[in-house]
């Protein structure tokens, strides 16, 4: 199955210390599974693992492929999710709701 835009996977991890040999040891996973660890921190309590493609079965592949590898080296996931994204105004440069050039208050009318 594809998507017109992406499919995005998020999943999420107990909080791991980049410098750590747990956090050198998770960069090297996402690396061969083809995931990145997330650049924004929600909190200091969660480490976040994201990924997308447009082929539904290759990101369920390797979605299932890191969550195995993750499980195989004891990493505590806490949850995993997967998007099929059908609107981003950044991925296709365009405003198809009129919310970021419009001057409607917040709340609608």
């Amino acid at each position: 199955m594809k998507t017109d835009l992406y499919f995005e996977v998020h999943i999420t991890l107990d909080p791991i210390m980049p410098e750590s040999e747990m956090g050198i040891l998770l960069r090297s996973l996402t690396v061969h599974h083809g995931f990145r660890v997330a650049k924004f921190v929600m909190n200091e309590q969660d480490s976040f693992l994201t990924t997308r493609g447009t082929d539904y079965d290759d990101v369920v592949r390797r979605t299932k492929n890191m969550i195995e590898s993750l499980r195989l080296f004891n990493f505590p996931i806490r949850r995993y999710k997967l998007e099929n994204t059908i609107l981003d105004t950044k991925a296709t440069n365009t405003d198809p709701l009129g919310c970021l050039t419009s001057r409607m208050p917040v709340g609608g009318n």
